[in-house]
Protein backbone atom coordinates (compact mmCIF):
# COMPACT_ATOMS: atom_id res chain seq x y z
CA UNK A 1 0.00 0.00 0.00
CA UNK A 2 2.87 2.04 0.43
CA UNK A 3 2.95 3.00 -3.50
CA UNK A 4 -0.58 3.68 -3.58
CA UNK A 5 -0.46 6.17 -0.27
CA UNK A 6 2.89 7.52 -2.12
CA UNK A 7 0.90 7.77 -5.57
CA UNK A 8 -2.41 9.30 -3.97
CA UNK A 9 -0.72 12.29 -2.06
CA UNK A 10 0.98 13.06 -5.40
CA UNK A 11 -2.13 12.84 -7.00
CA UNK A 12 -4.13 15.28 -4.67
CA UNK A 13 -0.90 17.93 -5.09
CA UNK A 14 -1.52 17.24 -9.10
CA UNK A 15 -5.35 17.82 -8.94
CA UNK A 16 -4.89 20.71 -6.68
CA UNK A 17 -2.51 22.51 -8.67
CA UNK A 18 -4.73 21.72 -11.86
CA UNK A 19 -7.44 23.05 -10.26
CA UNK A 20 -5.63 26.32 -9.15
CA UNK A 21 -3.56 26.86 -12.67
CA UNK A 22 -6.56 25.55 -14.98
CA UNK A 23 -9.54 26.34 -13.08
CA UNK A 24 -12.46 23.64 -11.28
CA UNK A 25 -14.10 23.70 -14.70
CA UNK A 26 -11.25 22.47 -16.99
CA UNK A 27 -11.16 18.67 -18.08
CA UNK A 28 -7.35 18.07 -17.00
CA UNK A 29 -8.62 18.98 -13.41
CA UNK A 30 -11.90 16.52 -13.49
CA UNK A 31 -9.46 13.67 -15.01
CA UNK A 32 -7.09 14.43 -11.63
CA UNK A 33 -9.65 14.09 -9.15
CA UNK A 34 -11.02 11.10 -10.49
CA UNK A 35 -7.61 9.54 -10.93
CA UNK A 36 -7.30 10.87 -7.07
CA UNK A 37 -10.58 9.17 -6.37
CA UNK A 38 -9.47 5.71 -7.92
CA UNK A 39 -6.87 5.60 -5.70
CA UNK A 40 -8.19 6.21 -2.60
CA UNK A 41 -10.99 3.42 -3.33
CA UNK A 42 -8.04 1.26 -3.97
CA UNK A 43 -6.98 2.13 -0.54
CA UNK A 44 -10.60 1.80 0.96
CA UNK A 45 -10.43 5.03 1.13
CA UNK A 46 -14.29 5.70 0.55
CA UNK A 47 -14.91 9.05 2.45
CA UNK A 48 -11.83 11.05 0.22
CA UNK A 49 -12.73 8.83 -2.31
CA UNK A 50 -16.28 10.03 -2.76
CA UNK A 51 -15.54 13.33 -1.82
CA UNK A 52 -12.59 13.55 -4.52
CA UNK A 53 -15.26 11.66 -7.08
CA UNK A 54 -17.91 14.10 -6.44
CA UNK A 55 -14.97 17.33 -7.55
CA UNK A 56 -14.17 15.23 -10.30
CA UNK A 57 -17.70 14.43 -11.84
CA UNK A 58 -18.60 18.80 -10.82
CA UNK A 59 -15.48 19.51 -13.02
CA UNK A 60 -16.27 16.71 -16.00
CA UNK A 61 -19.95 18.14 -16.12
CA UNK A 62 -18.88 21.73 -16.62
CA UNK A 63 -15.78 20.62 -19.21
CA UNK A 64 -17.20 18.23 -21.32
CA UNK A 65 -21.02 18.51 -20.46
CA UNK A 66 -23.84 17.03 -17.80
CA UNK A 67 -24.46 14.33 -20.82
CA UNK A 68 -21.33 13.45 -21.84
CA UNK A 69 -19.80 9.44 -21.63
CA UNK A 70 -16.72 11.38 -19.87
CA UNK A 71 -19.39 12.12 -17.30
CA UNK A 72 -20.96 8.94 -17.56
CA UNK A 73 -18.08 7.35 -16.50
CA UNK A 74 -17.16 9.71 -13.34
CA UNK A 75 -20.80 8.86 -12.46
CA UNK A 76 -19.67 4.89 -13.07
CA UNK A 77 -16.37 5.63 -10.31
CA UNK A 78 -18.81 7.13 -7.84
CA UNK A 79 -21.21 4.71 -7.66
CA UNK A 80 -18.88 2.00 -7.55
CA UNK A 81 -17.39 4.33 -4.31
CA UNK A 82 -20.70 4.39 -3.22
CA UNK A 83 -21.65 0.57 -3.44
CA UNK A 84 -18.12 -0.36 -1.65
CA UNK A 85 -19.05 1.85 1.16
CA UNK A 86 -22.07 0.10 1.27
CA UNK A 87 -24.63 2.41 -0.11
CA UNK A 88 -26.63 0.55 -2.63
CA UNK A 89 -29.38 2.54 -3.13
CA UNK A 90 -27.49 5.66 -4.41
CA UNK A 91 -24.88 3.51 -5.98
CA UNK A 92 -27.72 2.24 -8.27
CA UNK A 93 -28.72 5.83 -9.00
CA UNK A 94 -25.16 7.03 -10.15
CA UNK A 95 -24.45 3.73 -12.33
CA UNK A 96 -27.50 4.06 -13.75
CA UNK A 97 -26.73 7.64 -14.78
CA UNK A 98 -23.99 6.57 -16.18
CA UNK A 99 -25.34 3.39 -17.62
CA UNK A 100 -27.73 5.80 -19.88
CA UNK A 101 -25.07 8.19 -20.33
CA UNK A 102 -22.63 6.02 -21.88
CA UNK A 103 -24.89 3.40 -24.16
CA UNK A 104 -26.36 6.48 -25.07
CA UNK A 105 -23.12 8.11 -26.53
CA UNK A 106 -21.14 4.84 -26.84
CA UNK A 107 -23.87 2.03 -27.48
CA UNK A 108 -24.32 -0.92 -25.40
CA UNK A 109 -21.94 -3.24 -26.90
CA UNK A 110 -19.05 -0.84 -25.81
CA UNK A 111 -16.84 -2.46 -23.07
CA UNK A 112 -16.91 0.39 -20.90
CA UNK A 113 -20.93 0.76 -21.04
CA UNK A 114 -20.78 -3.10 -20.30
CA UNK A 115 -18.65 -2.67 -17.39
CA UNK A 116 -21.21 -0.59 -15.92
CA UNK A 117 -24.33 -2.87 -16.47
CA UNK A 118 -21.65 -5.67 -14.81
CA UNK A 119 -21.56 -3.43 -11.70
CA UNK A 120 -25.54 -2.83 -11.64
CA UNK A 121 -25.76 -6.29 -11.79
CA UNK A 122 -23.40 -6.42 -8.52
CA UNK A 123 -25.69 -3.58 -7.37
CA UNK A 124 -28.84 -5.15 -7.39
CA UNK A 125 -27.30 -8.62 -6.20
CA UNK A 126 -26.47 -6.61 -2.72
CA UNK A 127 -29.75 -5.42 -2.73
CA UNK A 128 -31.67 -8.79 -3.09
CA UNK A 129 -33.01 -8.80 -6.47
CA UNK A 130 -32.06 -11.37 -8.59
CA UNK A 131 -34.24 -10.75 -11.07
CA UNK A 132 -32.51 -7.24 -11.40
CA UNK A 133 -29.32 -8.59 -11.23
CA UNK A 134 -30.04 -10.89 -14.58
CA UNK A 135 -31.21 -8.60 -16.48
CA UNK A 136 -28.21 -6.49 -16.15
CA UNK A 137 -25.49 -9.35 -16.34
CA UNK A 138 -27.69 -9.99 -20.17
CA UNK A 139 -26.94 -6.63 -20.63
CA UNK A 140 -23.12 -6.96 -20.04
CA UNK A 141 -23.16 -10.03 -22.07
Amino acid sequence: AGRLEAAAETLEKAASAAERVLGAEHVRTAVAWTNLAAVEAELDSVEAAEAHARKGLAAMAASSGPRSYRTGQVHSLLGSILLQGGRAEEAAAELETAYGLCSGELGAEDPRTEQIARRLAEVETARGDAQAAERWRRRAR
